[in-house]
């Protein structure tokens, strides 16, 4: 074999997934038609300044991978303070990045307090969509509520996602009471589960976990272009073989190994195989037919970025503020110089709006002609105060995250079978959907020391 292990990807998993297997020392090649590593971690740059695509920060909840992105950005990093808003109902929420669902007014309240204790009380089995999952937890008003939300940030209703969509939603615990009365609440543990109160703003930048001093952290230059650029260099160093630019696209077991064969002709053998990407293509790799179309299978999010370049001044209060206001058209604006990224020599710095969308929408098939309101919307969400952009930029990513539509299980289930009588090929969770999970994932399923 010319490699212990071949991992496939190029994103976050296997950046992660090869420094692990490299570290404990096995020989690993890492095959991806990308033709640099960093999926959507890595920017670019406009008219000198490092980009990212959307708002991304480090978080600091896991020492270990906390280790890890140092090690990965050779420990040149700064802290990322974390000042947050929202918008929801026509009303601004400061210091709350989740949905609040106080803004519907006192009567909204009291009847989904009553729906969350009797839904805690009374726990139930969930249906198969999120919208079940939604209305299982928090009862049918904050279910119908929220299901706006997620329209907001996934372009997408409910009850066409999976109930194991949650953990990428923003949802899993919910403001829907003062916060005094979420404290009282908050002492049964199924309703501390429902229920969130945010940290006062003294203990926003709090870290919650030990080992480093700060909540989260960013690449103290380069934007997350420089982490991807990083990690590459440290991957190679560790004696990772980069196989770039040519996709995967059938994947055999022969002699007791793994051969993953790629667009260009090339054979690469290993012992064992870890696959990052989506499971129908690694069932469709392995010369499998695919279970359910993979438009029943996920739901990819096209993305809408608008870069507004802006004199340093002119950037609000907040890193970035959230808006699920279905009347707004960002869901996201962010302010990456309140964050750690640096404001040039003449003084300009750039915000960004996310804006989720589908193919067929209008600000999808003509971007720029929504730039003004999308401006709008990041003043009105205080990221930035000025009255005009000095200069606007469009970028347009046809896919910026995936989650599981309700047919998702078959395409498992059939992946699944047909890996069941080896344990050559690793695949990952692929919806796990935070750094966090994502390593988690990986502990479970790759032979690599704590």
């Amino acid at each position: 074999m010319s490699a212990d292990w071949i991992v496939v990807g190029s994103g976050f998993r296997a950046l992660v997934g090869a420094w692990l297997l490299a570290r404990d020392g096995a020989r690993v090649t890492l095959v991806d038609r990308a033709t640099a590593l960093g999926g959507i971690l890595r920017g670019f740059s406009w008219d000198g300044h490092a980009l990212d695509f959307g708002c991304h920060v480090f978080g600091h909840d896991d020492p270990e991978l906390t280790a890890i992105m140092l090690d990965l950005l050779d420990g040149d990093v700064v802290p990322a303070p974390c000042r947050v808003a929202s918008m929801l109902n026509g009303q601004h929420c400061p210091g709350v990045e989740i949905p609040d669902l106080r803004v519907f007014g006192e009567t909204a309240m009291a009847r989904m307090l009553a729906e969350v204790v009797q839904a805690a009380a009374r726990p139930r089995p969930a249906g198969p969509s999120l919208r079940d999952l939604l209305e299982a937890r928090y009862g049918p008003t904050a279910a119908t509520l929220l299901d706006g939300c997620v329209r907001k940030q996934f372009a997408a209703p409910a009850s066409m996602l999976a109930a194991e969509a949650w953990p990428a939603t923003p949802m899993r615990r919910v403001r829907l009471a003062d916060d005094d009365v979420s404290r009282l609440l908050k002492v049964a543990p199924a309703l501390d589960d429902r229920i969130a109160v945010p940290p006062s703003p003294e203990r926003l930048d709090e870290p919650r976990a030990p080992g480093f001093a700060h909540r989260a952290f960013y690449p103290a230059a380069g934007g997350m272009a420089a982490f991807s650029a990083g990690a590459q260099r440290r991957l190679e160093a560790l004696g990772v073989t980069l196989a770039l630019g040519a996709a995967p696209h059938r994947v055999a077991l022969k002699d007791g190994g793994v051969a993953v064969h790629t667009a260009d002709g090339t054979v690469h053998r290993a012992a064992q195989l870890l696959w990052t990407g989506d499971n129908a293509a690694l069932l469709e790799a392995l010369g499998a037919p695919p279970a359910v179309p993979p438009e029943l299978a996920a739901h990819g999010v096209p993305m809408v970025l608008f870069y507004f370049q802006v004199p340093v001044d002119d950037v609000g209060a907040w890193s970035w503020a959230q808006s699920y206001d279905e009347a707004q058209l960002a869901f996201r604006a962010s302010a990456p110089v309140r964050y750690g990224a640096r404001p040039d020599a003449q003084g300009r710095t750039v915000v960004c709006v996310e804006v989720p969308t589908r193919i067929e929408d209008a600000v999808w098939r003509d971007a720029p002609a929504h730039a003004a309101r999308a401006w709008d919307d990041a003043r009105a969400l205080g990221v930035v105060t000025g009255t005009a952009p000095l200069a606007t930029l469009v970028k347009q990513v046809p896919v910026s995250y995936r989650l599981p539509r309700r047919g998702f299980a078959r395409t498992e289930a059939a992946l699944d079978a047909r890996l069941a009588a080896t344990d050559t090929i690793q695949r990952t969770d692929e919806w796990a959907f935070t750094k966090n999970a994502m390593l988690a994932d990986l502990r479970r399923r790759l032979p690599v020391t704590a």
